[in-house]
């Protein structure tokens, strides 16, 4: 049987949500029914070797560096003349408005948006992207479907006109064999950062970015210091350094102890080991890979009411509705007062949750239910 040609055009492939969650897709979708080719509109970023390591092509435009537009524009042309491809997923709303353009240059091809996004933050989220999103909302006419990483994605997308019919909702998917509870990785990530082995570990995965609440954290973990000593504070993330002046300037300002800003890391799945919970107070998020990947682990999470946070979580962490300093702190400090069976009881149970309804393999399904009905 013929494979099927699949494109995934995304808008750039750094370390991010989406981003991670197209490698685990292509590094889990059947090489006997499909042939995979990804095109970046920027460049490799940190994850394109990962995916050239798996046989899979990459053509990257470059768009955020200097040269003609056009010129690259006819570069993009030129890949899907040449390669013919039977099915185009783009992936964030710049490669989807640029799909729209591709599907009406080569009609024959299957387009499939994926909207990563949950809702927009006044203030926050860039001007210009809100618009190319609406854009896609008023051509939402012309993909074949939409795939949305999450319930509330899908339902703030109904409100800006995009098209209802075409809309599926398929969530984020997770390795539990690389995110599974391993007591002597814990252990020697503890003492690689000096932390005690009996220490209460709070831990933050993410970007800096207005949006994830960087500020909140820090001044409620002053504030847990104050009560509680015996708790540390590991973040790690693009910019979460102490060369990033603002967090520096709050780490100083609070004289903050037992704290690691270890910035950009390629070993997450070892780093969440060390943790006791993980937390994500922020203002805005879809379906978050964090989430997902910690409780995989057996970390408890402790999030703000945002996104798919509360389906996901269910009962087995912490949902704060109003996100301050005060909740923030007292749900830390709820975490804490826990008995050893309490903990243990969440860890088991979350990662159960992730097993019985967020493995890899039943998401991957889902895509290819999807990519047979296109087709």
């Amino acid at each position: 049987m013929k494979r099927i040609k699949l494109v995934h055009l995304i808008t750039g492939l750094g370390n991010g949500g989406a981003e991670n969650m197209l490698v685990k897709l292509i590094s889990n979708t059947d090489a006997d029914k499909y042939e995979l080719l990804v095109i970046s509109l920027l460049n490799k970023g940190v994850l394109g070797e990962t995916i050239e390591k798996k046989g899979i092509k990459i053509y990257t435009l470059n768009m955020g560096s200097k040269g003609s537009l056009l010129i690259k524009l006819k570069k993009l042309y030129k890949i899907f003349r040449d390669e013919k491809p039977d099915i185009l997923q783009t992936w964030m709303y710049h490669a989807d408005f640029i799909g729209i353009f591709i599907k009406i240059l080569f009609p024959k091809v299957k387009l499939l948006w994926n909207i990563r996004h949950s809702n927009f933050v006044k203030g926050i989220d860039k001007r210009r992207t809100v618009i190319i999103a609406k854009l896609c909302g008023l051509f939402s006419f012309i993909p074949n479907a939409i795939i949305c990483g999450s319930n509330s994605a899908k339902k703030y997308h109904k409100k800006i006109y995009y098209k209802e019919r075409k809309m599926f909702v398929i969530p984020n998917g997770f390795d539990t064999n690389l995110y599974s509870p391993n007591s002597k990785v814990r252990k020697d990530v503890r003492e690689n950062l000096n932390i005690p082995i009996d220490a209460i570990v709070f831990g933050h995965v993410g970007r800096y970015h207005p949006l994830k609440n960087h500020d909140l954290i820090l001044k409620s973990f002053y504030k847990l210091r104050e009560i509680n000593e015996n708790c540390y504070l590991v973040l790690c993330g693009k910019n979460v350094d102490m060369s990033n002046e603002r967090l520096s300037f709050l780490v100083n300002k609070y004289d903050l102890k037992n704290i690691y800003l270890l910035g950009e890391r390629t070993d997450i799945p070892n780093i969440m080991q060390c943790f006791d919970a993980l937390l994500l107070p922020s203002k805005s998020e879809g379906f978050p890979n964090v989430i997902g990947e910690a409780m995989a682990i057996g970390v408890p999470c402790i999030t703000s009411d945002v996104g798919d946070c509360r389906e996901i979580i269910s009962n087995t962490g912490y949902i704060i509705e109003e996100i301050d300093t005060i909740n923030l702190t007292n749900a830390l400090l709820k975490y804490i007062e826990l008995s050893k069976d309490t903990k243990n009881s969440l860890s088991i149970n979350a990662r159960k949750r992730i097993l019985d309804n967020y493995s890899i393999s039943a998401i991957v399904k889902m895509y290819d239910h999807i990519y047979r009905k296109l087709i």
